[in-house]
């Protein structure tokens, strides 16, 4: 079955990136805000494009051959999860420079793997009895 008009635009454009940048970067998405998004693309703006949440259709495109650049073709191993596509020419250090400047630090949610280590020293806490299913919940 053929691409929609819509979807034939997207691969277009997507194929576009591709041809026009030498580096496609694949950053993990979870956890970050849209405000931080917003902000990373606003500092970027010029030199880099972001595409998030494509993950199925560049699959479609892998599989379907619709890239005939099998340049790409390793990228579909890291193609899982909640991922964004960062499109650039500029230094990937002074991209790394731009991420560390936006970053953020956010508290872990529950069912989530926090992403530094969380130790709490042995010894009397000042918490009163309503405060301790904080420490059952860590369990």
């Amino acid at each position: 079955p053929g691409m929609r008009s819509n979807r034939k635009k997207v691969a277009q454009k997507f194929i576009s990136l591709l041809n026009s940048y030498d580096t496609m970067v694949i950053v993990n998405m979870n956890n970050i805000r849209s405000k931080q998004i917003h902000d990373i693309r606003k500092h970027l703006r010029g030199t880099s494009e972001i595409v998030v949440g494509k993950k199925s259709f560049l699959s479609y495109l892998l599989q379907n051959n619709k890239l005939e650049m099998s340049r790409w073709m390793s990228v579909k191993e890291y193609l899982s999860d909640n991922i964004g596509l960062i499109f650039t020419n500029s230094n990937l250090k002074i991209l790394n420079e731009t991420f560390k400047q936006y970053f953020l630090t956010s508290f872990v949610n529950a069912g989530e793997i926090a992403q530094r280590n969380i130790i709490i020293k042995k010894g009397i806490k000042n918490l009163s009895p309503s405060q301790t299913p904080f420490f059952q919940v860590l369990y």
